[in-house]
């Protein structure tokens, strides 16, 4: 028998959230794009069912953040696994929904992100004023993103905000906040993620060209804040000396052994060559198991094509031309900033 095999209101309701994404889909709001965004939304929506079923005989962390088994709930206001717990039972206190419920309430996340993926080429491809090549959009059809944000858990809002924040990016002055929601969803559940986040854009907009030196400045300034705040905000999650090298080895160590327990031990005792491929990489077909191994290894031959393209265009990587035309580089923000500076000054 099924356990939470029911389906209420909050269910029907996460499936309904995953529709109202169309909205930011595309800009495209024709017969086609709606087309292609509901085959993308059902199968979610069919994914999320799937991995329901799959969690009925293996164990999972969507048992921890449903159940509650260890009594997190209890302990308070956290951040990381707690986090999603917290915000799991709070849920449940007031909604009540089933275990199915949530799979398709957290999923819809999962539809959105891919919403913003999508928005996210479409806009690339309008900056480079080219068409988005079929084969782009083929990428929105990679397994990994269905099964890994069709669950209860982490996943599903982190892949969320990763996609606001990168979406964010491409006209940061009129979207600023939304790439301050993204790493406000980042640091709730891995602050590590924002930090990276803000610096990354910070070196981006720094290194750009055409943007003024008072504004390089002050966003040097703000990114070194904002890196001052996550950092702290990252030793209390990780619960890890920062500053200290040992600290640091052993949490590695520790996350390690707790990543391949139950593994092949000849990938615990690799080089990190070797574990960084198989990170990226694996499985691929020759070391899969079962069903869902089989989908993944079709899946990274995508993926090692994918790099195969990139590592054959490497020349391109220096070519920034069209980059210097983009809004990101050159904006009011950008502008509003630098004579804030030059006032301050």
């Amino acid at each position: 028998m099924q356990v939470g095999a029911a389906v209420t209101f909050l269910g029907i309701f996460g499936i309904l959230l995953s529709l109202v994404a169309f909205a930011w889909f595309s800009p495209r709001k024709d017969n086609s794009r709606l087309a292609l965004f509901l085959i993308i939304a059902i199968l979610h929506v069919v994914s999320a069912y799937i991995y329901y079923r799959f969690v009925q005989t293996s164990d999972a962390d969507t048992k921890l953040y449903y159940y509650d088994v260890y009594g997190f709930f209890e302990r308070g206001f956290g951040l990381g696994t707690m986090f999603i717990v917290h915000v799991t039972q709070s849920m449940r206190n007031v909604f009540g929904g089933s275990y199915l419920d949530y799979f398709f309430v957290y999923q819809a996340l999962g539809v959105w992100g891919l919403a913003l993926v999508m928005r996210t080429m479409e806009e690339t491809a309008q900056a480079l004023n080219t068409a988005l090549p079929p084969l782009m959009m083929g990428l929105m059809f990679l397994p990994g993103m269905y099964f890994w944000t069709a669950a209860i858990g982490k996943d599903a809002p982190l892949f969320l905000a990763c996609a606001l924040a990168v979406w964010s990016c491409f006209h940061i002055s009129s979207r600023w906040y939304w790439f301050g929601l993204a790493i406000g969803i980042m640091v709730l559940i891995r602050a590590h993620v924002a930090l990276l986040s803000v610096v990354a854009l910070a070196l981006a907009l720094v290194a750009g060209r055409g943007v003024p030196t008072i504004a390089r400045l002050v966003l040097i300034v703000a990114a070194a804040a904002s890196g001052f705040i996550l950092f702290g905000t990252l030793q209390s999650e990780l619960q890890v000396d920062l500053s200290s090298v040992d600290s640091i080895a052993s949490y590695v160590e520790q996350q390690t052994t707790a990543a391949t327990r139950g593994v092949d031990n000849t990938l615990a005792t690799s080089s990190f060559p070797v574990k960084l491929i198989s990170l990226l990489y694996r499985p691929f077909f020759i070391d899969m198991n079962g069903v869902f191994g089989l989908i993944a290894s079709f899946q990274n031959v995508a993926m090692v094509a994918f790099t195969v393209l990139l590592l054959r265009n490497f020349r391109l990587w220096g070519n920034f031309s069209w980059f210097a035309r983009h809004p990101v580089c050159n904006h009011p923000f950008l502008a509003t900033l630098s004579h804030a500076g030059l006032h301050v000054l």
